[in-house]
C-alpha cells in the first residue's frame, strides 16, 4: 500500500486519472451483471465486460456516444437510460439481449448532483434461467387446470357421448377447450360421424349456453329460400313474402350460436353475405336497406373437403380462413372400432326401452358388427340396430339375423350344432368374404379397392387371393 501511494506521488494528475479509470473499469469487470453508465445528458460514459456480451458490441463504439444517436442507428433497439433520464426516476423492465439468447432484467437509476441527474446507472441481469423455470411452472399449472376442467366434464361427457377409443379421448379433451373459448369452429368428417352432436356439445359448454342454439342444414333448404331462411326479410320483399316481413335464423341466434351443417352447399352470393357476418357483425335482410348487428358464434360442419372446394373456386378462400379458426375432424367409425361395442350397447339399451323388449347381442353377432367398415358411421350403426330390434322375434340376436341387413353382401350362415355352437373363425371369414366380393363389383383395380376398404393394398391382394375373388 505504501508502495502505491509513493507511486501515486510522483505521477501528474492526467496520467493519475488514468490510473483511477483503470481501477474502475477493472472494478466493472469483477460484477457478473451488466454495467453500462451514461451521463445527464445520455452519453455513454463506462460499462462492462458483461454489458458487451450482452449487446454483442465493443466498448470503443460506444463509449462517448449518445444513447439516442444508438438507438436511432439501430445499434439498440431501446433505451432504459432515455427513459430515466426522461422520467426522472427509477425503470425497470425486461428485454431480449441483441443476440436473443437472453433474458434480462434492466435496471436504470439516476445518480443525482445538485437536483439535477449528472449519471444513469445501468444494471441488466440475466435471468434466463428463472424465465425458462417461471414458463415451466406455468406449463404445469395450466396442464393440471385443464386435467382438473377434464376431469370436471368427464361425467357430463360420458352421459351424453358413447366412446372409449384413444382417438375420441383425445379429441374430446380438444374440444372441450375450444368450447370454454368463443372462437368460430369448423367440424369436418364422413357423413354420419356426429358432427351435429359434437357442435351441441361445444354450445352446452360455451359460455354462450344460456342463450340461443339454433342448427340449420344448408343442403337440405332450396338454394332460392335459403337466403331468406337466414337473413330474413322485409314486407314484400318478394312474390309470397309475408307482408310483416320475418326474421331470419342469424337473428334469431343473436346472442348464441348457429350451427350450419353441410356449410359447402351454401352458394357462392350467399358466401359473400356469411363472410360479412363474421368480419362486421351484422346483416341485412333479404329487400332490406340497413344492417343489423348481431352478436353470434358460428359453428360449421361439412363432410366435403372445403380446402379442395376452395382450389377449384367452388368455396370462397376468404370465407374458409373465417371458418377454420378453430378446426378438427371427426373420426370416422372404423377408425375408433373400440367405440363399436359400447356404441352397440348404447343403441339397444335405448331401442330396447323405446320397443318394450330386452334384446341381446350374441358374441358373433358382435364380432361382426365389430368387423363391418360401417361406410354410414355411427349413423349406419344406430339405424341396423333399431332394425334388428324390431324386424327379430328372438331375445338372443345372433350374426345369422344380421348378415342379411347389409345392403352390400348377402351373407351365407355358418351351419350350426344342436348344441347351438357355432364356428366362429369361419363365420368372420364368410362375411369378410362378402364384403370384398361386394365392393369389388364396383372396383376395377386393387389401388381403388383398398381405397374402398380402407386398407393397404398388400392386404387387398392377399384376401384376393385367398378368397378367389378376380377383379
Amino acid at each position: 500500500m505504501e508502495n502505491r501511494r509513493n507511486n501515486i506521488d510522483k505521477l501528474n494528475s492526467l496520467e493519475f486519472q488514468g490510473l483511477l479509470n483503470n481501477e474502475f473499469q477493472g472494478l466493472l469487470n469483477c460484477i457478473k451483471d451488466g454495467i453500462f453508465i451514461t451521463d445527464g445528458a445520455g452519453k455513454v460514459v463506462a460499462c462492462n465486460d458483461a454489458s458487451l456480451n450482452f449487446c454483442y458490441a465493443k466498448k470503443e463504439t460506444l463509449i462517448g456516444k449518445n444513447m439516442r444517436d444508438l438507438v436511432e442507428d439501430g445499434t439498440f433497439d431501446d433505451s432504459v437510460a432515455l427513459k430515466v433520464i426522461e422520467k426522472g426516476a427509477p425503470v425497470t423492465e425486461m428485454q431480449k439481449s441483441l443476440t436473443d439468447k437472453a433474458d434480462l432484467l434492466v435496471t436504470g437509476t439516476p445518480f443525482f448532483l445538485d437536483n439535477e441527474i449528472a449519471y444513469v446507472v445501468i444494471t441488466e441481469r440475466d435471468v434466463t434461467e428463472l424465465v425458462k423455470l417461471e414458463n415451466t411452472l406455468n406449463q404445469l399449472k395450466e396442464i393440471t387446470e385443464t386435467s382438473l376442467y377434464h376431469q370436471s366434464i368427464m361425467p357430463f361427457i360420458k352421459s351424453e357421448l358413447v366412446f372409449e377409443s384413444p382417438v375420441m379421448i383425445d379429441m374430446i379433451n380438444m374440444v372441450a377447450r375450444i368450447s370454454a373459448s368463443d372462437a368460430t369452429v369448423l367440424i369436418q368428417g364422413e357423413s354420419g360421424t356426429g358432427k351435429s352432436m359434437i357442435a351441441k356439445f361445444i354450445y352446452q359448454n360455451s359460455l354462450r349456453r344460456d342463450k340461443p342454439f339454433v342448427e340449420l342444414n344448408c343442403g337440405a333448404i332450396p338454394e332460392n329460400l335459403l337466403e331468406s331462411e337466414l337473413f330474413g326479410y322485409e314486407g314484400g320483399a318478394f312474390t309470397g313474402a309475408n307482408s310483416k316481413g320475418k326474421i331470419g335464423l342469424f337473428e334469431i341466434a343473436n346472442g348464441g350460436t348457429i350451427f350450419l351443417d353441410e356449410i359447402s352447399s351454401i352458394p357462392a352470393h350467399l358466401q359473400v353475405k356469411i363472410l360479412r357476418v363474421l368480419q362486421e357483425k351484422e346483416i341485412m335482410r333479404v329487400g332490406g336497406t340497413k344492417y343489423i348487428p348481431i352478436d353470434i358464434r358460428i359453428i360449421s360442419a361439412t363432410n366435403s373437403d372445403l380446402e379442395a372446394l376452395v382450389k377449384t373456386g367452388e368455396f370462397r378462400k376468404d370465407l374458409f380462413y373465417r371458418l377454420n379458426v378453430c378446426q378438427f375432424t371427426m373420426p370416422a367409425l372404423r377408425e375408433r372400432r373400440e367405440d363399436i361395442a359400447p356404441l352397440c350397447e348404447f343403441f339397444m339399451k335405448k331401442f330396447n326401452a323405446k320397443y318394450h323388449c330386452n334384446k341381446i347381442l350374441s358374441p358373433s353377432a358382435k364380432k361382426l358388427l365389430h368387423c363391418y367398415t360401417w361406410p354410414g358411421n355411427i349413423r349406419e350403426l344406430e339405424n341396423i340396430i333399431e332394425r334388428i330390434i324390431i324386424i327379430n322375434t328372438a331375445d338372443m340376436i345372433t350374426s345369422e339375423n344380421i348378415a342379411p341387413l347389409f345392403p352390400m353382401s348377402n351373407l351365407e350362415a355358418a351351419p350350426h350344432n344342436n348344441s347351438g355352437s357355432i364356428d366362429l373363425k369361419s363365420e368372420i371369414e364368410n362375411f369378410e368374404k362378402n364384403v370384398i366380393m361386394a365392393k369389388a363389383k364396383y372396383c376395377k383395380t386393387v389401388t381403388e379397392l383398398s381405397h374402398s376398404l380402407s386398407i393397404d393394398k398388400s392386404t387387398v391382394t392377399r384376401k384376393l387371393q385367398k378368397y378367389g375373388i378376380i377383379l
